[in-house]
């Protein structure tokens, strides 16, 4: 069985060692594992104790003129640290894990791929994932771009609908924290990190479809990982991660995140990108699938 490159991005995150215990320790083949982990922490975890095979990548060192680079930079930074690495997994610095989840997931993926050449597990991980069966329902926001929300508790008719195995449905949702697949796969295709924050899962899912990679899902039965707690989410919000911008301190909508936001020329090229395919910084056109198909795909108009 293949190694495996976990991917972690982990922000001043409390829960880094507990998620890499229960990862290591839930494993069938913990020595196949590799990490490749993206810090910003004023104070760094000891991993002394963790002998696997291991990259750190540090904001103030590795990032070149960028020393603080958003969570899309720092994920693509990691991917490509794969070399001879079989599998890829990437997931946040909070997950819990059942018992076998590696030989779970390459049995499935190595399944998958009798299929198609190109297929990629993801799905977004609720912090209580319960087993619920769920797909990811897009729509619109305010700037016209779009978004993906996990709509629980769905008539199966729906995974039957868009069915490739006993498993797994397709859903065309690419998240960060749970995706696994061929490292090969992963690693022969660009994924856009010209910024930093938002728009992460739109630009992955539509950067994906137009390279012909097609996103599955599995059901709630059928899912090894889960999310774990991120303390930041919390309400009442910790104001070394929050910003008090309206006159409520208990209103959570008063509040916003201090994570690492690109300036509004930054945004204005991301939102190009997600409505155009391409823009100043990165290009999706002349590929094998174009932007329009993936809206017609997802049943998104984008008129």
């Amino acid at each position: 069985m293949g190694k495996i490159l976990v991917s972690i991005p982990a922000w001043e995150d409390g829960e880094l060692l507990e998620t890499l215990d229960k990862l290591l320790s839930t494993a069938d083949s913990p020595d196949l594992i590799v990490f490749g982990f993206g810090f910003n922490y004023a104070k760094e975890p000891d991993l002394s104790h963790i002998k696997n095979k291991k990259y750190i990548l540090r904001d103030k060192e590795d990032y070149g003129d960028n020393k603080s680079p958003g969570i899309i930079q720092v994920r693509n930074a990691i991917r490509r640290l794969i070399t001879d690495e079989e599998y890829y997994l990437s997931i946040d610095a909070h997950a819990n894990f059942e018992k076998s989840w590696d030989t779970t997931l390459k049995n499935d993926m190595d399944e998958l791929a009798k299929i198609s050449s190109k297929y990629v597990i993801s799905k977004q991980l609720l912090q209580s994932e319960e087993k619920r069966n769920y797909y990811t329902k897009w729509s619109k926001i305010h700037d016209g771009t779009f978004i993906g929300q996990p709509e629980p508790d769905f008539d199966l008719a729906i995974a039957t609908e868009r069915k490739v195995n006993d498993k797994y449905f397709l859903n065309y949702y690419l998240s960060g924290n749970f995706m696994f697949s061929k490292a090969e796969w992963l690693s022969s295709m660009d994924f856009p990190d010209y910024h930093g924050f938002p728009y992460e899962e739109p630009e992955l899912s539509l950067a994906a479809y137009c390279s012909g990679i097609d996103v599955v899902s599995p059901t709630g039965e059928a899912c090894p990982i889960s999310a774990g707690n991120d303390p930041k989410y919390q309400f009442p919000y910790d104001e070394q991660w929050w910003e008090l911008m309206g006159p409520d301190r208990n209103n959570p909508a008063d509040w916003q995140k201090k994570w690492v936001f690109d300036d509004e020329e930054m945004t204005r090229e991301a939102r190009k990108l997600l409505l155009t395919g391409k823009n100043r910084y990165f290009s999706l056109t002349n590929l094998s699938r174009t932007v329009n198909q993936f809206y017609d795909t997802i049943e998104l108009s984008i008129q």
